[in-house]
Parts: structure tokens; C-alpha cells; sequence
């Protein structure tokens, strides 16, 4: 038999519980049913307050900015962390200085290469894609830097005719300045392009999300990520693009 005081507990747990039970006993029950009204209005309030609207692709916006915030900011961090470790083995009296110094100095050395650029670019360039996708990019304006420019830098050439390049541009990426560019593929459609910065080597990873496919290609010592919105095409993108662009003589 439901009572005021398990009535109460019910809706407290639940503002929404309505059992035949709990209906009786809210038509018998002015004080429960003041109740059941002030919670029900109560919860549609914080409803509302917490239903925001974001702006789009805020995810992919917050791991790309997240990948470069961590690789700007820790390593400083790391080595302040080494300097301070190696600064307080120097001033102690203690023996063994020089092999605790080496230990530490090896430890040091293998945490910071080991974390100098992300594990996976290809999620890397697939979340900077798809944040630049809310109009941002604008790939009727002139292309400039001109990409075949940009190729020789990476100590890459053109081979053939890669297609129309709608866009080209710097853009901010883990580890310094990259470049992100646009093409329309004479028979694949079109492709984005993404190097990360000069000298980074990144593992051939492949990744999909969205309607996204990218892939990581490395040509001689430079990276190419490789993004489309046609994930049955990036097999043959990627051949295409290896067939296109090669290492500079």
C-alpha cells in the first residue's frame, strides 16, 4: 500500500514514476501531489538549462587542439623535470652520482623521444579535417602557397598531373606548421592532402569516423595524410597519390 512517505521516496528516485499505485495515491494527496508537480517542473528546468547547443564537430576541434596543446607544452615540462633531476644529483654528496646521472639521463632522453609526436596521425590529420569542414576553408580563393612549392620543401616532386588543387594552406598541427591542401583527382574525386611538420615521420596508421577514411603514407622521409569523405576510396587514393607524388631527386 503506498503511502506519503514511500510516495515520496519514489519521486525523489524518479519524478516521472507513475504507477497505479502512486496515481491513487497522488489523487487522494494534495501534499504528494504538490509535490509530484514542483519536481516534474523542477526537472524540466535543469532539462532545459543543460541542453546547450555546441558548435559542430566540437569533438574532433577539442583532440586536434588537445594533440597540440600536449605536444607544446609537456615537453618544456619534461625537460625542466630533467634539468631539476640532474641539478639535485650534482649538489648531493653522496657516491654514485655519475651512474645515478646516467640512469636518469637515459630515462629522460627515452621518454622524450618516445613521446615527441602523436602515436596515430592518422586520427591526428581526420580530426583536423573535420573540424576545418564548418566552412573555414575557403577553396575557391587563389591557392597560395603554390603545392608543388610546398612538395620540394618536404624533398618531394610532382610526377604527373595530380588533378585541380582548390586549396593550400598552413595550418597549426602537433609539432609546428603544416600544410593542408585541397584537390579535385582527375577520376577519384576529391582529396585532402595533410603534412605534418618538416621531419616528422609518422607509422602508416589508417583510421574512419564520421564518413571520414584517412590514411598516413610516407614518401623517402616525409609523411602525407591522406583524408576523404568516400571511405571505399582510400585504397585508391592513396595509390594514386604514392603514384603522383614522389621523392625529389
Amino acid at each position: 500500500m503506498t503511502n506519503c512517505l514511500t510516495t515520496r521516496r519514489t519521486l525523489l528516485a524518479d519524478p516521472q514514476a507513475r504507477t497505479n499505485d502512486l496515481l491513487a495515491h497522488l489523487n487522494d494527496c494534495e501534499a504528494c501531489r504538490t509535490l509530484a508537480t514542483r519536481l516534474t517542473r523542477n526537472e524540466a528546468l535543469l532539462r532545459d538549462a543543460v541542453d546547450i547547443p555546441v558548435p559542430e564537430q566540437l569533438a574532433e576541434r577539442i583532440l586536434l587542439r588537445n594533440h597540440i596543446h600536449s605536444r607544446q607544452f609537456a615537453r618544456p615540462a619534461r625537460l625542466a623535470w630533467i634539468r631539476s633531476l640532474l641539478h639535485n644529483l650534482g649538489s648531493s654528496k653522496q657516491g654514485g652520482f655519475a651512474l645515478a646521472a646516467s640512469a636518469v639521463l637515459a630515462l629522460a632522453l627515452s621518454w622524450t623521444l618516445n613521446t615527441n609526436t602523436p602515436g596515430d596521425w592518422s586520427e591526428v590529420v581526420l580530426a583536423h579535417v573535420i573540424s576545418e569542414e564548418n566552412g573555414q576553408l575557403k577553396p575557391d580563393a587563389l591557392a597560395a602557397p603554390d603545392l608543388a612549392t610546398v612538395l620540394k620543401n618536404y624533398g618531394l616532386n610532382l610526377a604527373g598531373q595530380i588533378g585541380s588543387v582548390r586549396y593550400v594552406g598552413y595550418c597549426s598541427l602537433p609539432g609546428g606548421r603544416g600544410v593542408h591542401a585541397v584537390v579535385d583527382t582527375p577520376n577519384l574525386g576529391e582529396v585532402t592532402l595533410v603534412l605534418p611538420p618538416i621531419g616528422t615521420h609518422a607509422k602508416a596508421n589508417a583510421t574512419q569516423r564520421n564518413g571520414y577514411a584517412s590514411q598516413m603514407l610516407n614518401i623517402n622521409q616525409a609523411s602525407i595524410g591522406i583524408v576523404t569523405q568516400h571511405p571505399e576510396k582510400i585504397q585508391a587514393l592513396t595509390r594514386f597519390v604514392h603514384e603522383q607524388i614522389v621523392a625529389k631527386l
